[in-house]
């Protein structure tokens, strides 16, 4: 939270904490972990140096972004922060399912929450569309 926020904020990020950070989808961690206005500084900062808005988390099979975190738990927030940062709709992951397809698989899974996930499919999609 804070403390490791300060600490971002006020640090270089060393190439070896954005080579870490890109092998986890760590935009995730940045946008999922602090206040909006923080993330943002944030993302700027790590961008600038190397961060990947569409890094795939290497610890699992099912090569997944950021956006692809965001959209399994619907939190609409962070997946508009990642878009704002150039994160991309239209990713696929490895059974070829795009950050909007597992938001609405969330839907299905998860009926009392549905209208959650589908306004962020439909957020993704919307960005998606874009040129």
């Amino acid at each position: 939270g804070w403390v490791c926020g300060r600490l971002m904020a006020s640090t270089e990020p060393s190439a070896d904490e954005i080579v870490f950070l890109n092998s986890i989808a760590g935009a995730g961690a940045i946008v999922g972990t602090h206040d909006a206005a923080t993330a943002r500084h944030l993302m700027k900062r790590y961008l600038a140096a190397g961060l990947d808005a569409d890094a795939v988390d290497q610890r699992s099979d099912h090569q997944w972004t950021a956006l692809h975190f965001a959209a399994l738990s619907a939190r609409k927030d962070e997946a508009r922060l990642l878009l704002e940062f150039g994160a991309d709709p239209s990713r696929r992951d490895a059974q070829g399912r795009t950050p909007a397809d597992v938001a609405r698989e969330g839907a299905h899974r998860r009926p009392n929450d549905a209208e959650q996930y589908l306004d962020l499919a439909r957020l993704i999609d919307a960005a998606s569309a874009r040129p």
